[in-house]
């Protein structure tokens, strides 16, 4: 069967969902818990994603992520690679720990991000770990306890999420608890539920965003018009080599001043862009652009803002391949 398709749009909102294999536990204690949540706050500030909504369950978590310019594929592989060696090492076992790929819907930001808030947050409650709204606003393992402000979650956004609801938890709870009251399982979140479940139809174009229809005709058309430029610069064997030396014609210095960690300002200005450009138009791994600059993968994310600020500042057009 094919593979349902990675969309990637910066800004877009992104369901996720990853599942322990064969529906195996993939969180044994608190410890497995914790140190998860520690690899997701790096891997969201290293990829500038913002996360709205979590929770952790015993075989399954899911996030509710805003993109950065970065595909969210990269921050997901970080994540669940890191935290599957960890669970090997721990637990001494081999073999997958999460099942497939994860899952993800592309998601239209009006009248739907409560939704999905309320969702992903509900799911201890329908799980039965949770028997009432109160035992859910203390639940350690869901961005819902942050957002009621009884725990700590330094990675989540919860003032834009409180922002949606007046910037009031309690009109924030009064709808949680309405989705308790009256069940929160219809439209597009029984399309999230097949998606979760691997029931989705590839063909539907529900199955990569959910939207109305002209959200998701930008989405795909966005999405596909990324795809086409960065396999037409791999074709065309656009490396880090070949940036450097565009980058070095457009800014005046030589190839090999790049590499240098400097304080003269061209040669810095030329990192940035670089950087900016390397990571975020042609979607070279970090890790890659850190090696060559002799910096680390937050170096490089680092330069990559302040690359994207220069290079719209100065209106500058990507450096053709001619």
């Amino acid at each position: 069967m094919a593979r349902k398709a990675r969309i990637h749009v910066p800004g877009i909102i992104q369901h996720i969902m990853a599942r322990g294999i064969e529906g195996k536990e993939i969180f044994a204690d608190s410890e497995d818990r914790e140190t998860f949540l520690q690899i997701l706050a790096e891997s969201l500030s290293i990829s500038g994603h913002k996360c709205y909504a979590w929770v952790l369950m015993s075989n399954h978590y899911h996030l509710l992520v805003r993109c950065s310019e970065e595909p969210l594929g990269i921050m997901m592989r970080r994540l669940n690679s890191k935290y599957a060696r960890y669970y090997s090492s721990k637990y001494n076992r081999r073999g997958y720990l999460f099942q497939d790929r994860y899952k993800s819907i592309a998601t239209q930001d009006q009248n739907y991000i409560e939704e999905l808030v309320r969702y992903i947050h509900l799911n201890p409650y329908r799980a039965k770990i949770c028997k009432t709204i109160e035992d859910l606003d203390r639940y350690p393992w869901s961005g819902h306890a942050a957002i009621m402000g009884v725990q700590q979650a330094q990675f989540q956004d919860v003032e834009t999420v409180l922002k949606r609801f007046s910037g009031s938890r309690e009109l924030y709870r009064t709808f949680i608890q309405a989705g308790i009251a009256n069940g929160a399982e219809e439209g597009f979140i029984e399309t999230i539920r097949r998606s979760n479940e691997g029931r989705e139809d590839i063909r539907n174009a529900g199955c990569w965003v959910i939207g109305d229809s002209e959200f998701v005709r930008k989405v795909l058309s966005s999405d596909a018009n990324r795809r086409s430029r960065v396999a037409r610069y791999q074709k065309e064997g656009f490396d880090i080599s070949r940036l450097a030396e565009k980058v070095g014609e457009q800014e005046g210095i030589k190839v090999d001043e790049i590499q240098k960690r400097t304080k003269d300002k061209a040669i810095n200005t030329a990192r940035k862009i670089f950087c900016y450009i390397g990571s975020k138009i042609l979607e070279m791994p970090k890790t890659e652009i850190g090696k060559y600059l002799g910096i680390s993968t937050a170096g490089v994310w680092r330069l990559a803002r302040e690359g994207k600020k220069v290079v719209e500042k100065r209106g500058i057009e990507f450096i053709g391949l001619g």
